[in-house]
């Protein structure tokens, strides 16, 4: 279980997680399977507007590469909540962190803007939300919205 209520930990950093966002194409947005929560992948959105667009490497650095994988995060408690009715208890712990992340060929710092993620997990979460990570470089794509 978490080491205090996930309310808490979102109260005591100041964030206001907006409301679960909805599918932007025929997908779900989360699935429970048994024991297990799967959420689908959250973009760098406030508002329903994409905050931040670029390749890291080029137009951005590792600072910001944090900041939009921190408001991507920032979506995912209410996806969690609207999955579980709201109830946070049913959460045991994060197994699995996986990111996509749009990169030069020559950025090679692809952990340490993870870090934005996990680092902003446990924070509000305690270490039952320490996770395992795999990242997916989108170097040879086209500009998307990140």
């Amino acid at each position: 279980m978490f080491d205090r209520p996930i309310d808490t930990g979102l109260t005591e950093l100041s964030i206001i997680p907006p409301p679960a966002p909805m599918p932007v194409a025929d997908y779900l947005p989360w699935l429970v399977t048994g024991k297990q929560l799967w959420i689908a992948g959250q973009a760098a959105m406030m508002d329903g507007r994409h905050r931040i667009v670029g390749r890291l490497g080029a137009q951005y650095g590792v600072a910001e590469g944090q900041k939009a994988a921190r408001v991507a995060t920032i979506n995912v408690p209410e996806q969690v909540k609207t999955a579980r009715s709201g109830d946070w208890h049913q959460l045991a712990r994060d197994v699995r962190l996986c990111s996509h992340l749009k990169a030069t060929p020559d950025f090679a710092n692809h952990p340490l803007v993870l870090d934005g993620v996990s680092d902003l997990l446990v924070a509000v979460m305690g270490d039952a939300f320490k996770h395992v990570r795999s990242v997916r470089s989108e170097e040879h794509t086209s500009e998307l919205q990140s």
